[in-house]
């Protein structure tokens, strides 16, 4: 198995720190934003440039966060999630051969993976299943047939 609880907790605790990380800098600097409304009512009207600026960085800060820290990490731990919980099939095929490059699945970086399969409606064999890239690969041999766990198309677990 690729995919274990603890991997699926840890995920779950860097992203919770991180939504703290982001709460704590809108507080700071909502409150910034709430200040400069009081004293631009209280005192001074030519103080407007603090209020824009601060919502502003608020908003520029929150997409790049949400967006840069807390999209992948959310991404992977739909995909651990799924691979501990979703619907697994399991099928033995030959493997053909690994891809060039790395492909984006299920929204991480991956390995295509190559599989001979069942032949399809259309009479093709080859099956296209994705590997994790943070995982490191194991040496498959080709034409040799594996044993090959996968949810929907990513493998979550490979025996000879």
């Amino acid at each position: 198995m690729l995919y274990t609880e603890g991997m699926l907790q840890g995920l779950t605790k860097q992203l919770n720190r991180r939504w703290l990380v982001l709460g704590s800098v809108a507080a700071v600097l909502l409150g910034v934003f709430i200040w400069s409304l009081v004293i631009r009512y209280d005192y001074d009207d030519r103080l407007q440039w603090i209020s824009v600026a601060a919502i502003v960085i608020l908003g520029f800060f929150a997409v790049f966060w949400i967006d840069n820290m807390c999209g992948p990490l959310l991404r992977y731990r739909r995909v651990v999630r799924d691979a501990l919980t979703g619907r697994r099939h399991t099928v033995t095929m030959p493997f053909v051969r690994t891809e060039d490059d790395l492909s984006v699945a299920e929204g991480i970086p991956c390995h295509g993976l190559i599989f001979l399969g069942e032949p399809d409606k259309h009479g093709t064999r080859d099956q296209l299943l994705y590997w994790d890239a943070e995982i490191p690969m194991p040496d498959l041999e080709t034409g040799k047939e594996y044993t090959v766990g996968y949810c929907g198309k990513m493998i979550v677990e490979i025996s000879a």
